[in-house]
This record gives C-alpha cells, sequence and structure tokens, in this order.
C-alpha cells in the first residue's frame, strides 16, 4: 500500500491526559496495488490524542472526501512495527473505485459500508457490513442488497451475500482475495427474468416469457479474469407476460474468457430445443441449435406469443429446424435451414427444404422450395423487418 499527502496542517498541543491536536491534508492520494484499489484528489482531516504511557496515537474522528468515497472513522495505533492497531468505520463509495482490480467489469454503482477492523501479532482480522444499490457490471444489472462478511488477512470471507435485480435474486458465499490469491464463490439465482436479462446484452427484449434458477461455483486467481473458472447448472420455467415459454435444463461454464451454454431438451409449447455455444467477455456469440416441430399445428400459437399475427391456416405435420447465431452483440446473424416431414397446409400435401439468413434488417432466402403433388416453387430473397424496408423475391 501506498500514501501521498500534500498540503498537511498539523496543530498539536499538550495536556495532561496527553498530547492532543488536528490534523488537515488539502490532497490525499492512496492506493492497494495488490488489492487494485486507487483514491486520487481526496482531502481528510482528523481530531487525534497521543496516549501518556503507552505513546499509542489515537484518532478520535477521521473524515476522507473525494469524488469516489466520503468516509469517517475512529482508530487506534499502537505500534508501526510490527502494525498492531484496531479502527472502525463506514461511509459511502462509488464502485468505480474497484475498476482497477477488474477493469473488464466496468464496475458502476455504490456501497454503504460499516467496517471494524484489528491487527495484532497474531493478524488482522475485522468484519464488514455493506448495502449495495444501483450495481451494475459487464452491462449487467442494476442489482441491489446486503452483504455481510468477515475480515481474515487479505481475505474477506462472505458469510452472506443477497443481490436483487431482474425481477429475481442472486445469492453468495464464498472467500474473495483482497490480493493476490484464490477467491471462490458459490451463487445461487432464483427468478431471474430471462427476457430482461437477454436485453442487456442484445439491446432489445426478445420474446421470451421465462424466468431461471440456477447455481454456480466460480474461481479467480489474482484477480486475473484470464484465470475466472465456473461451472453449473440452469433450469428455465415459463413466466409471465407475453413471449415464449421456455422450460428445462441446461448447463453452463466459464473458462478461456467465454460463456459456454448447452441444453439438450429445452421446451416451448410442443418444440423441442438443443442449443451449444459460447459467449466471450468481448460479446462475440457463437451458438448452434436444432429446433424440433414434432406438431406444426401449434406454430400459430408460437407466432402469436412471439406478436406476430399470421393468417388462420390448418397445418399439419413436422419440421426440424437447425441453424447458428453469431457476431458481436448488439449486432448479430442468424442462419437456419428447413425441412419437413409430412408437411401440409389446408390438408394439402407439401414439402419444404431450404436456408434463412436472419440479420438485423431481415430474413434473406435462398432455394427455399415447397413441393407438393401439383408442382414445386422456388424461391429467393429478402423480407424486411421493417415497415421501412423493401420486398425483394423471386419465385420460380
Amino acid at each position: 500500500p501506498w500514501l501521498r499527502l500534500e498540503g498537511l496542517d498539523l496543530h498539536v498541543e499538550a495536556a495532561e491526559e496527553g498530547a492532543r491536536g488536528s490534523a488537515r491534508v488539502a490532497e490525499l492520494g492512496a492506493g492497494w496495488p495488490e488489492a487494485g484499489i486507487q483514491v486520487d484528489g481526496a482531502s481528510a482531516e482528523a481530531g487525534f490524542q497521543v496516549e501518556p504511557g503507552s505513546g499509542a496515537l489515537r484518532v478520535l474522528n477521521g473524515e476522507i472526501t473525494s469524488d469516489q468515497a466520503a468516509l469517517e472513522g475512529r482508530g487506534r495505533l499502537g505500534q508501526i512495527g510490527p502494525i498492531l492497531a484496531s479502527a472502525e468505520g463506514g461511509g459511502h463509495i462509488d464502485a468505480r473505485i474497484f475498476r482497477k482490480l477488474a477493469p473488464a467489469l466496468e464496475l458502476e454503482g455504490r456501497l454503504d459500508a460499516r467496517v471494524s477492523f484489528e491487527r495484532d501479532l497474531a493478524g488482522a482480522r475485522g468484519s464488514l457490513e455493506a448495502e449495495v444499490s444501483d450495481l451494475r457490471g459487464w452491462d449487467v444489472g442494476p442489482w441491489s442488497g446486503s452483504l455481510r462478511g468477515t475480515l481474515e488477512g487479505l481475505h474477506l470471507q462472505i458469510d452472506s451475500a443477497s443481490l436483487a435485480g431482474y425481477h429475481g435474486r442472486a445469492e453468495a458465499t464464498g472467500a474473495v482475495s483482497l490480493g493476490d490469491g484464490p477467491t471462490g464463490l458459490d451463487v445461487r439465482a432464483s427468478g431471474l427474468d430471462v427476457k430482461s436479462l437477454a436485453q442487456s446484452f442484445v439491446g432489445e427484449p426478445p420474446p421470451l416469457a421465462s424466468r431461471v434458477d440456477g447455481e454456480l461455483r466460480l474461481d479467480l486467481q489474482d484477480w486475473d479474469m484470464d484465470t475466472l473458472e465456473g461451472r453449473g447448472r440452469l433450469t428455465f420455467r415459463p413466466g409471465e407476460g407475453e413471449g415464449w415459454p421456455v422450460a428445462g435444463p441446461a448447463r453452463v461454464g466459464l473458462g478461456e474468457r467465454r460463456v459456454s451454454f448447452s441444453a439438450d431438451d429445452l421446451r416451448v409449447r410442443t418444440v423441442q430445443l438443443a442449443a451449444d455455444g459460447s459467449f466471450s467477455f468481448e460479446k462475440d456469440l457463437d451458438l448452434r441449435y436444432v429446433l424440433r416441430l414434432p406438431e406444426l399445428e401449434g406454430v400459430p400459437a408460437l407466432l402469436a406469443d412471439a406478436g406476430v399475427e399470421v393468417p388462420a391456416r390448418v397445418l399439419g405435420g413436422a419440421a426440424q429446424i437447425d441453424g447458428e447465431l453469431s457476431g458481436r452483440l448488439p449486432d448479430r446473424r442468424a442462419t437456419a435451414r428447413v425441412a419437413s416431414e409430412g408437411l401440409s397446409v389446408e390438408e394439402i400435401d407439401v414439402g419444404l427444404e431450404g436456408a434463412l439468413w436472419i440479420i438485423a434488417a431481415g430474413i434473406e432466402f435462398e432455394s427455399l422450395e415447397a413441393a407438393g403433388d401439383d408442382g414445386s416453387l422456388a424461391a429467393d430473397g429478402f423480407v424486411p423487418l421493417h415497415e421501412a424496408g423493401t420486398w425483394s423475391v423471386e419465385a420460380s
């Protein structure tokens, strides 16, 4: 740790109960490189007393103020080498003060904390209580909640942490390193709204009406995000509102700066979805999927879930759609290959096969073929997803 003082104004007077005085610092800078914490441009003032006999320095009332924090506290320094001290205090801290600890998270928000701390020959220990509000990181949030923990040396043992966000809650326990060393957390989530969570990354709400519960183990070494690893499982269940009611289990992992996801049997009404892919810390998406529609009679209901109205048609048969989602979010590109089995429209048998490319502007298709007893139709073209777009379709 380092400390820089500029413009020090010190006043001391003798008294029977020991020398006492006050100190004011016009500009204070402090840093704890191992913990990724740095404060610049702060001011400080304190009243102090030197205890007769022991010579210990007692801070009676101290205040540190900057654009990122406002702290008050009191304490006692009994010895410098080795340090024997105790302190307690609190205040509010802007979460941006921790950005050097994990720059990729781009933390924002506010912490209102109370800390007690003691260091003796056996080591350092203490306690922490904090209320968190409007916390955001990696475009995820806001979260609000509380944290309770125990300080042991350069580690914070989180006894309980609970954050509310996305209409659900996340809880965590574990050990957090305040310097070099391992960090390990067990995270449990319940009732998170999938639509609003996905919107944080893609910029617009997808047609989903689902909640997700999950358990995740996270491990990190020396606060190096390249070492972040995780593994866990998710359970999707239907939620409220308009959108696709996704349900079923999935697996999730972290490693090599990517979040991986895989599911073998997600369900949306009668549709079965299998998916496997990953999402990088730089928001690069690479996902492969297979949709199996065993009963095409349910397609109009699926489209209605997404807010799409289509003319009433009697559909029959089955279809399979497989493809990929890729791109750096919020920009993305989707491909789809369609194959049908026993497809019928208004009780007329039709076979359908072809490929689609879906981008933000619209749907591009190539060699989309529909075949029936009376002939076949092949089409290529582009269908816009916005009213201002222009249709371009060629059929033969």
